[in-house]
């Protein structure tokens, strides 16, 4: 597990991703994709543009994760950059 700080005023999001194709989460993968943000809308923002090139975005949903710093890995979460407080 990987312990994570984020940035006062960020969290991390859950996003179930709508392609207009299809639904699926997470893209390849079948759990959700996780986006690091100041805002839900800003979180759905995040997570449109990450699939711009890759996949056609009908809808975004998106919710407060329950879990908030403790992540098996932090490479998959969008956005976590910006979201990180380094000491």
């Amino acid at each position: 597990m990987v312990k994570i700080q984020l940035k006062s005023g960020y969290s991390i999001y859950f996003a179930d991703i709508y392609f207009s194709n299809q639904r699926s989460r997470a893209g390849k993968r079948a759990d959700l994709t996780l986006v690091a943000a100041e805002s839900e809308e800003e979180a759905e923002k995040l997570a449109k543009e990450h699939f711009l090139n890759k996949a056609e975005v009908k809808k975004v949903i998106v919710g407060l994760s329950r879990q908030q710093s403790n992540f098996s890995s932090t490479k998959s979460i969008i956005g976590i950059e910006s979201a990180l407080a380094i000491h």
